[in-house]
């Protein structure tokens, strides 16, 4: 596991930490649901964990993938 800390970012609004409750649809049909059009963060730290679930026959491969994607590909502004 990957811990990361982290403050608000300067332009907020552009990411996905908005919660909200989504309403209840009618069992047995398609409910379809609609986001709103502003994405808003809350104020303070935000903390990160990122978590590597793998089997142990394969966790040296998959921990070396897991560390290349957090040291070399995965953006966190």
């Amino acid at each position: 596991m990957i811990g990361v800390e982290r403050e608000s970012p300067e332009f907020s609004g552009l990411q996905l930490e908005n919660p909200e409750l989504l309403p209840l649809g009618t069992p047995g049909q398609v409910s379809y649901y609609r986001g709103t059009n502003v994405k808003t963060r809350f104020k303070g730290k935000i903390f990160y964990a990122i978590l590597l679930d793998s089997c142990e026959d394969i966790h040296d491969q998959s921990l070396a993938i897991f560390k290349e994607l957090f040291d070399n590909q995965m953006v966190i502004e």
